[in-house]
């Protein structure tokens, strides 16, 4: 197991070459359900899903749920690959994050799993309008009534159907999602940035039904990050005034921020406006510094663009997912409020953060 990891992070880090894996060069051309299944041929891609939950009696909680598909070798390789070979043996392996927030009490727990999509130990298909992917006791199913999620780890499980409020949003142009000056340095992204949540969670054995809002993003691509990225901040938004904002800044090495960072204003509609990096400005508040591993974030953003001013604050300090035994990369991801003004009026807000590369440069695909 440990050569299988060892091997799974040296691809992630390394450079890609141009012909080994299908690029993203252009516009992805979503069409619905087909692209919420997994696209093999392509290097990396990821479902996410997080949320802002509220127990019976108003409690709040945030929920976390990523399946990595990473794919060893190029279509070409593997087709080349001798046909005898062992029950073991996969082109694909599936990894996984988990995470539960724990407002009132000030807790957030975690997990993660891994496995190659061999043996019935995780694997993924599509047929008709739905998508199913499992990975060893989680699953994600995605259909006609709704997103599926159930995950569990040590003091904590989750099951939760998700339904969307409105059609996927695609970012850039068409999806083709600009994270560089090359054109290849890109992904396919889209987002669902409202989706109304119910089932239940257990914490320490008790079980809690949950209502709430989710957020899932899916993004597949062939490209690691530019040389000279070293992680970045990400944040997703639901406003008061029914619109959304995805938001990420690539930071570089001499402490600038690429040109190639961006933001989408989400319209209740789905419609996106691309907002450009020279129109955005993010300043962190404060910093917390993680007992764990010493990495030191932001922890509190005045975040402002085209139109809006917003005050972004962390439900909780201590939300960093340490995952040694999947990515091997520690980073911050939390459940945070938003305040301020949008086109001339007062809105709140609730969301997520993502902040990588605090703990080492990270240097994994996107």
């Amino acid at each position: 197991m440990r050569r299988i990891l060892a091997l799974v992070l040296f691809l992630l880090a390394a450079p890609a070459v141009a012909q080994d894996f299908q690029p993203v060069t252009g516009p992805c051309d979503f069409d619905f359900p087909r692209d919420h299944a997994p696209h093999p041929g392509y290097k990396t891609e990821w479902w996410y899903y997080t949320a802002a939950l509220t127990g019976p009696q108003g409690e709040r909680y945030g929920m976390q749920f990523t399946i990595f598909r990473s794919q060893l070798k190029p279509d070409s390789i593997e087709d080349s690959w001798p046909q005898e070979s062992s029950a073991w043996r996969s082109n694909q392996i599936l990894f996984g994050h988990a995470a539960l927030t724990d407002v009132a009490k000030r807790r957030h727990v975690q997990a993660e799993r891994i496995s190659r999509q061999a043996l019935n130990l995780a694997g993924f298909q599509a047929f008709g309008q739905n998508t199913s992917i499992f990975l060893r006791d989680w699953n994600l199913d995605i259909g006609p009534a709704g997103h599926m999620l159930n995950a569990s780890g040590s003091g904590f499980a989750y099951s939760l159907l998700l339904t969307p409020m409105s059609d996927p949003a695609a970012h850039g142009a068409g999806g083709y999602s600009r994270k560089g000056v090359r054109p290849e340095s890109a992904s396919c992204y889209y987002s669902i940035p409202r989706m109304v949540l119910t089932g239940e969670i257990i914490l320490d054995g008790q079980t809690i039904p949950v209502t709430g809002q989710a957020w899932m993003d899916h993004e597949f691509s062939s490209a690691p990050l530019e040389a000279d990225i070293t992680g970045w901040d990400w944040f997703s938004l639901r406003l008061s005034d029914g619109s959304s904002v995805m938001a990420f800044f690539l930071r570089q090495k001499d402490g600038g921020i690429s040109p190639a960072s961006t933001a989408s204003l989400i319209s209740p509609e789905s419609t996106v406006t691309a907002v450009p990096q020279r129109d955005l400005a993010l300043a962190a508040s404060g910093t917390w510094t993680s007992p764990r591993t010493k990495a030191r974030y932001p922890s509190g953003w005045k975040f402002t663009g085209p139109g809006f001013d917003l005050v972004v604050t962390p439900e909780l300090s201590d939300q960093e997912m340490n995952t040694p035994g999947t990515t091997g990369v520690n980073y911050w991801e939390g459940l945070v409020r938003a305040t301020g003004m949008k086109d001339g009026q007062p809105v709140s807000g609730e969301g997520y953060v993502e902040l990588t590369g605090y703990d080492k440069a990270f240097t994994a695909r996107y």
